[in-house]
């Protein structure tokens, strides 16, 4: 039976009032890019900024020390980069805190560790209190440019030969999790080689008709629904502050769960209020019903492992890669519960359902499946307050989605694509920026 005469199925009238629904959508398009503007331009608070650019900074220089005497295949595989030296890493570490001193982002232990780096870098002690270092030394681990003032400026010999136990445990491991990085998307170039044929054979799409009832669907609606959903979605975050503190800390991890997955969850739900299906021919009606094809997203990941790791190497051979992007909540176990809820469970869920199942499917009932992938990753990529290179990255991967699931029929195949490609994100940088820090 064609999914599209089922009786279940109410079709969505198409009102005559084409012209006013069109201005409605404009204005409300209108008011969606000042929402996006405000949206990338919303400076994150001096404290947040400065544990993220600290930490980050922390692991770059720590990596670069381990690495001085390593050949340049090792250091290549651990960081993807050649030129990878203390002193090249050091200037890096310093325009960005320059950057983030000028913007006035920096808190009193970002102050603190600017004026340590500018030592380090100068051979001037003018911001450096060894006092003050050496007592840290002795109660807490310390920063790492903390502990090569200490090697360059103390006169104790214990700090010279920086033969500080708990900070050479710190550096092994660093190490060890670049190699749990490396060996990680490694496994899953050479576990996905194999069906790399498989993948590039979904790109190879000609004649592709609208996938299921996609044709019957009216796509300024959706678009708007689409939009007014993602300007309220912010204001989800504001009931928050309804609840009490002392309840909150009770378990924080619990409530961040839940708003966070309340906002991922809300145009997804509001989509499928708007098919107005009857809920148990949900699944059928989204191609939900269809198996995902796994080698097709196998192979799909090794594509992404060389176009990922080619563009980093661009952008950070020309310094376009932005620092102080990990936030603090994400510490601990907790935090990795949070992370995994999150990216690997509501995220593609929620996001394949509302991009890839409501968007895209609407457009391409009306224009070809190209333009309408375009634009569905236009709107994916909007939501993701990302720089110039994180925004490729997902661009990528909202360009890779569309053709996996025109070409496989089954909404499944991009939400596991979609959850094992966060899944490897989390795997690999969690361990490196929260779970030795934690």
């Amino acid at each position: 039976m064609n999914i599209s005469n089922l009786r279940y199925y109410r079709k969505t009238p198409q009102r005559k009032l084409n012209n006013v629904r069109i201005i409605v959508l404009l204005l409300i398009g209108v008011i969606w890019v000042g929402h996006l503007v405000s949206g990338y331009k919303r400076e994150p608070s001096k404290e947040e900024h400065s544990f993220a650019l600290m930490r980050e900074a922390d692991v770059a220089l720590r990596t670069a020390r381990l690495l001085e005497d390593k050949s340049w295949l090792q250091t290549f595989a651990l960081t993807m980069l050649t030129n990878y030296s203390f002193d090249k890493v050091l200037d890096q570490v310093l325009n960005e805190f320059s950057q983030s001193s000028q913007k006035g982002l920096l808190d009193a232990d970002g102050i603190t560790a600017y004026g340590y780096l500018r030592a380090l870098k100068s051979q001037e002690a003018e911001y450096i209190d060894l006092e003050h270092l050496e007592k840290s030394a002795s109660e807490e681990l310390l920063w790492s440019w903390e502990a090569e003032v200490l090697k360059r400026y103390s006169s104790n010999l214990e700090y010279h030969e920086y033969e500080l136990e708990e900070d050479i445990a710190h550096d092994q491991e660093i190490y060890a999790c670049l190699w749990w990085r490396f060996l990680l998307n490694a496994m899953v170039f050479f576990v996905g080689l194999p069906f790399l044929p498989a993948a590039l054979r979904c790109f190879q799409l000609k004649n592709i008709k609208p996938v299921g009832i996609a044709s019957s669907w009216d796509w300024k609606t959706t678009l708007t629904i689409v939009l007014l959903v993602g300007l309220c979605g912010d204001w989800l975050f504001y009931l928050s502050y309804l609840i009490p503190d002392s309840l909150w800390n009770m378990s924080p991890i619990f409530f961040e769960i839940i708003f966070d997955s309340g906002w991922r969850c809300i145009p997804a739900v509001a989509l499928i209020v708007f098919l107005r299906v009857r809920w148990r021919h949900l699944v059928r009606v989204l191609d939900l019903d269809k198996m995902p094809h796994l080698k097709v997203v196998l192979g799909m990941m090794c594509l992404a492992q060389v176009f990922d790791h080619a563009l980093f190497f661009v952008f950070n051979y020309f310094d376009y890669i932005e620092w102080a992007t990990i936030n603090s909540i994400e510490d601990g176990l907790g935090g990795l519960l949070l992370a995994f809820t999150s990216a690997v469970i509501f995220a593609p869920i929620m996001e394949e359902i509302e991009f890839r199942g409501f968007l895209f499917r609407s457009l391409q009932g009306s224009f070809p499946w190209q333009l309408a992938m375009v634009v569905s990753t236009a709107f994916f990529v909007s939501i993701h307050y990302y720089d110039v290179y994180g925004s490729i990255s997902v661009a990528s991967f909202g360009i890779v989605a569309c053709p996996l699931y025109l070409a496989t029929r089954s909404l499944w195949t991009p939400i596991i694509y979609h959850a094992l490609t966060n899944l490897l994100i989390t795997m690999s940088f969690w361990p490196l920026y929260h779970g030795i820090y934690s």
